[in-house]
């Protein structure tokens, strides 16, 4: 980036009539916050390509606050593989950015750019400070549960991320490498899923392990049946970020007219969109599916129309034979994709239905007559058997109380619902029962990452919803109504309004411009990604394993909205 460049936003009193040794004076405090930009940049790309892929075993001991026999919701020591240390590479690095981008502000004097967002993130900063100050429990919405650290902290990390890299100004050469850092999360993620997918554990691998797990960790220590197939902590996670990858390549393959970045975008998309395939997850292809005709529709701003429809179905016909090879081994890639709208599955062959169907019509027969003989009664999370007053070996269905009269009075057991998945996976219970909890704390919500400790987890209805009492709810799957239930109502509607305003002038920008130059590229590609990451965030949580890419890549393309609106004046 030039010079005069850098004196558009420098602040300091300059004139033509500025003696030489102040014009001097001047030019090295320009060239200084060029130098101090290419730091903060350059730490921008680290967290981009290193935070998502960073994952070991930290065991500590977890204090909870309730006292509970619940192994999972009691103090107890615990460990996380994924999201500890992505916790502290994210605060260490924050700290470090915010200390630079202070010094260039007030050190050198280059001033904070008067951007749409700065109003609506103050008070959303305001109000996650808020919502941890008073939290019922205040420790863990400041830092979040051990196994997510999704509290206050990481959230205002995330909005410093946002706010600094809205402030840079990017050169052709800076956005593309904003695109090139993404290719480790696909790349590392892709190929960890391809392989749990077919079968290959990596969890045995020796270097495998000496990455994963301290040298003091036992091998009998880790669990049966464990595998290592994705950096980011589960395949919800995974599906949810794989649409928004697959977007960003996709908008770049097509629209890109440098040959090289062309093929690599073009080969990013298809091993993504395997990625998103083999996280067996559906999140991300519902996402994928919404957001493939709004693609369709920004590509009439490009300057070569049929050529760029004819390269989305090239890559279209690709994703399909992606899907049929990747089917063809596990039929369950087509249930957790087009099995959403089409349930007839043509990849179960009919030995393997028949198989299907003798298997589950074996359980419902023994679960039947399991019923005849077992009552199990969910009280306070402990499962107590009700053996009758006689020492009979067979269960009842009564149990008796003493009375202080000495007669026993009888009465009967609760009926409890039949195990089942409720509309979403269980998603649609676990909202209700989240709006329920958000009427008693509206305003200041109770505390980010606090939520497995509030949500009514021995609710019978969870059987009927998500299959078995045994089930720990420790997140809503949305992450605007996490906002709600943590921060409150005030919170919510402060991201709403940095999402709208920010997607109102984003497509002002889209169609008031012509696709014929690299900036703008790049910043609909990067813009199609956020909406794909709105989009899934409804049906996913935030997560520290992501959340970072789309802050700093919402800040960057609203950086580049601020630059095309000093242009057009």
């Amino acid at each position: 980036m030039g010079y005069t460049e850098y004196r558009k936003y420098y602040s300091k009193k300059i004139t033509n009539n500025a003696n030489d040794i102040q014009k001097e004076q001047d030019k090295r405090d320009v060239q200084e916050a060029q130098i101090v930009d290419k730091i903060i940049f350059g730490m921008l790309i680290i967290i981009l390509a290193i935070l998502p892929l960073i994952t070991r075993l930290k065991v500590t001991y977890f204090i909870s606050p309730l006292i509970s026999q619940n192994p999972n919701l009691g103090s107890s020591t615990v460990g996380d593989v994924f999201t500890y240390y992505k916790f502290i590479f994210l605060i260490f690095t924050t700290s470090i950015l915010l200390i630079l981008f202070l010094y260039r502000t007030f050190g050198i004097g280059i001033p904070i750019k008067k951007s749409i967002i700065n109003l609506p993130l103050a008070f959303l900063s305001l109000f996650v400070t808020l919502s941890a100050v008073f939290a019922p429990y205040k420790s863990l919405a400041l830092v979040g549960m051990y196994n997510r650290h999704e509290g206050a902290i990481t959230y205002l990390c995330y909005f410093t991320l946002l706010f600094i890299a809205s402030n840079l100004t990017y050169t052709k050469k800076m956005l593309h490498k904003i695109i090139y850092a993404l290719y480790p999360l696909a790349i590392v993620n892709a190929v960890l899923g391809l392989l749990g997918f077919y079968g290959i554990e990596l969890i045995n691998n020796s270097f495998i392990r000496a990455l994963l797990f301290p040298s003091d960790i036992q091998e009998e220590s880790i669990t049966a049946g464990s595998n290592f197939i994705t950096t980011i902590n589960h395949g919800n996670y995974v599906s949810g970020i794989s649409a928004v990858l697959i977007t960003i390549f996709l908008m770049m393959f097509i629209l890109d007219k440098n040959k090289i970045r062309q093929a690599l975008n073009g080969f990013m998309a298809i091993l993504t969109f395997a990625m998103l395939l083999s996280s067996l997850s559906r999140s991300g292809f519902l996402t994928f599916v919404i957001i493939l005709p709004i693609l369709a529709i920004l590509l009439v701003r490009s300057i070569e129309k049929l050529k760029s429809y004819s390269k989305l179905a090239i890559q279209l016909t690709a994703f399909a034979i992606i899907f049929v090879v990747m089917a063809s081994n596990n039929p369950k890639v087509w249930d957790e994709s087009i099995g959403m709208f089409i349930s007839n599955n043509p990849f179960v062959k009919e030995e393997q239905a028949s198989r299907i169907s003798l298997q589950a019509a074996q359980v419902e027969m023994f679960n039947q007559n399991n019923k005849l003989n077992n009552s199990i009664i969910n009280i306070n999370g402990y499962k107590t058997f009700v053996l009758d007053q006689l020492n009979k070996k067979e269960f009842v269905s009564k149990v008796y109380a003493e009375t202080n009269d000495e007669t026993n009075e009888t009465f009967p057991l609760p009926k409890l619902p039949e195990p089942g998945v409720g509309p979403g996976s269980g998603r649609l219970f676990i909202w209700e029962n989240t709006l329920e909890l958000v009427k008693q704390r509206p305003l200041m919500g109770y505390g980010l990452d606090t939520f497995v400790f509030h949500f009514p987890q021995y609710d019978p209805d969870k059987i009927a919803n998500i299959e078995t009492h045994t089930v720990i709810v420790d997140k809503p799957h949305n992450l605007y109504i996490n906002i709600l239930y943590g921060s409150g109502v005030l919170a919510l509607l402060a991201l709403l309004a940095l999402f709208g305003i920010f997607f109102v002038k984003g497509l002002k920008r889209i169609f008031t411009q012509k696709l014929d130059h690299e900036e703008a590229i790049v910043f609909i590609s990067l813009f199609i990604g956020w909406l794909a990451y709105l989009v899934q965030a409804l049906f996913n949580d935030s997560v520290i394993g992501t959340a970072p890419v789309f802050w700093v890549v919402f800040g960057t393309v609203i950086a580049l909205v601020e630059i095309n609106k000093e242009k057009v004046h």
